[in-house]
């Protein structure tokens, strides 16, 4: 749909233009700026509902960020990636006013574990060769050190917030830690298999729709 939409607008900016532009290439731009602009309103709309807008806007940028880093997994349209991700953000989100105790509790275990855990699935999985990509040497070196050096970052701060006196600063940790470990999850093959999962009805779907439309054709 927003493919679609941004296509029409692409067309006529094109048509009303002096200065010629690519119509793919507008189209592209056009549809990642509306893809944004929605993925932004609809975890706005959760985290007010909720209650959860600081939680979301830090679980979704540290995810957001670790992802442009290491690659992963993709759904199959717009439409099944938004309602993916906005719904594993906002089950996550709902998670942490219940967890956020243990989580403190338990921060020095679970930094230790985590921080190995990390530096495994990294070493072993970025950058993502979802579909079977395949990278150079020097971009799969290049991942992997930026990725290595994101992890320490995010993990050095995160464990700088828990210190503070201030409650919120431990539910907004909490939120960039789950966020950086479910994009890290999402880059092994697990990862892969579990929205391949999620998508598995969508996708029979669509086959099934498919078939019907070569059937139409045929006998038409």
């Amino acid at each position: 749909m927003t493919r679609e939409i941004a296509g029409n607008v692409a067309r006529k900016i094109v048509e009303n233009s002096n200065t010629p532009h690519s119509i793919p290439v507008l189209t592209y731009g056009i549809e990642i700026i509306l893809n944004g602009l929605i993925k932004f309103i609809g975890l706005t709309t959760i985290g007010l509902a909720f209650g959860l807008l600081k939680e979301l806007y830090i679980m979704a940028f540290i995810f957001g960020t670790f992802r442009t880093i290491t690659g992963g997994v993709h759904a199959q349209t717009f439409g099944r990636c938004f309602t993916i991700s906005l719904g594993s953000f906002t089950i996550l989100a709902l998670l942490i006013p219940y967890t956020v105790n243990w989580f403190m509790e338990n921060a020095g275990t679970i930094f230790f574990i985590s921080t190995l855990v990390g530096l495994v699935l990294i070493f072993r999985y970025v950058p993502g060769k979802w579909k079977g990509r395949k990278f150079t040497p020097e971009r799969i070196k290049a991942s992997k050190w930026a990725a290595f050096l994101f992890l320490f970052t995010i993990l050095s701060l995160t464990w700088f917030a828990i210190h503070k006196p201030d409650q919120t600063w431990h539910h907004l940790s909490w939120a960039a830690f789950l966020g950086l470990y479910w994009q890290l999850f999402l880059v092994t093959p697990r990862g892969y298999k579990f929205v391949g999962f999620i998508e598995g009805p969508y996708t029979k779907e669509q086959g099934e729709m498919d078939n019907v439309r070569t059937s139409k054709r045929e006998n038409s």
